[in-house]
């Protein structure tokens, strides 16, 4: 190459660059022929989607199609073989290490569309990753149109993917044991005959400084027994300021992220009420998502028994052991219990001997 050439060059790689990423509009984008055999099915989101028969597999984001179908052998893409020891060691992973074993679940993925492509399977269905422009059939597990209450979000999720699977039975057992862990709660906790119903604060920080935060109130405040700690503060606008937060003084603060233990040592809130009275938690592993099909029972239970330890025996660890054996033929063992319910964070905390495995049984 003459030298002159090679200097410009440099200038000109720019543009050689611009004018090939000019072209990439104009080639034309892959597509996939539509089933020969098919069934139609309506998804969360009220679409009538044309699912191939027979269905070979889906591809999906895994905690709330494992949680809600329980159907591993359904599943075609888990992720980047990067994530596969990841993914051994979570509780997921221990409910269904068959997974862990199957090579062809673990490919590489950069996040590109040519990627996703290059991995497509037929007779397949995505509810994640998709792109119905190209021909990929995309089933919505996420219900359209406003949120009426979490339980109903779980309920259209749990029942869109079952019935894509054509298991609609397991998905109705699935909620039926949802309403029922709840039921059960509030036949011990009787919250129509409570007198008192404490505050409840849940926090937010970036930082385990707590130099910015957010509040809320929690989702099961009232099938716990409490109140939401914001309550009459709405309309004065952000939760996020320290002052507001101390004037609102809560009767208990979740933290949602952070550790309990730092927060109580914090000087900054150690005017709040639920610091000094030392009932200030992290929340715990089991239904810190908001649409868990299997532990949002599991965590109401937590918090009404921190709300109400004088009403409600220490049960929690053992609801938690029987639901894992029933659901997923899988026995938790203490330590595994002591991590989801965040035991090392939680143990200077006011009664929270009462979830360790030395506690259970113990009158509160």
């Amino acid at each position: 190459m003459p030298k002159r050439w090679a200097r410009e060059g440099v200038w000109l790689a720019p543009f050689l660059c611009l004018g090939l990423m000019a072209l990439v509009p104009a080639r034309p984008w892959p597509t996939f022929p539509p089933p020969a055999q098919y069934r139609t099915v309506t998804d969360a989101n009220g679409t009538a989607v044309t699912v191939p028969v027979p269905l070979r597999g889906v591809v999906a984001w895994i905690p709330d199609f494992l949680s809600k179908t329980h159907a591993p052998d359904r599943l075609l893409k888990l992720g980047d073989p990067r994530d596969r020891a990841g993914f051994a060691a979570s509780l997921f992973g221990k409910l269904f290490p068959q997974l862990v074993k199957k090579d062809d679940l673990w490919t590489p993925d950069d996040g590109t569309l040519e990627s996703t492509l290059a991995h497509e399977r037929d007779n397949s269905v995505y509810t994640s990753g998709g792109d119905a422009r190209l021909g990929m059939i995309t089933f919505s597990d996420w219900p359209g149109g406003p949120i009426t209450s979490a339980d109903e979000t779980i309920f259209a999720m749990t029942r869109s993917l079952n019935t894509l699977l054509g298991q609609e039975e397991r998905g109705e057992a699935l909620i039926a044991r949802y309403q029922g862990e709840l039921q059960d709660l509030q036949g011990a906790l009787q919250p129509q005959t409570l007198a008192d119903r404490p505050s409840i604060l849940g926090m937010v920080s970036p930082s385990n400084d707590w130099s910015r935060l957010s509040a809320r109130g929690g989702d099961d405040d009232s099938r716990a027994g409490a109140t939401d700690g914001t309550k009459g503060w709405a309309a004065m606008g952000r939760y996020d300021d320290a002052e507001r937060i101390l004037a609102m003084d809560p009767d208990i603060v979740i933290l949602w992220v952070g550790e309990a233990r730092a927060f109580l040592r914090d000087p900054r809130w150690q005017g709040l009420k639920a610091v000094r009275d030392g009932r200030v938690y992290s929340h715990i592993g089991p239904g810190r998502y908001t649409f868990d099909l299997d532990n949002v029972p599991l965590a109401t239970r937590w918090l009404a028994e921190i709300a109400h330890p004088d009403r409600l025996q220490p049960r929690v660890r053992e609801l938690l052991r029987d639901h894992y054996r029933n659901a997923y033929g899988y026995s938790l063992s203490d330590a595994e219990m002591d991590d989801l319910l965040n035991i090392q964070d939680n143990r200077d905390s006011a009664g929270y001997v009462r979830f360790m495995a030395t506690g259970q049984g113990v009158s509160p």
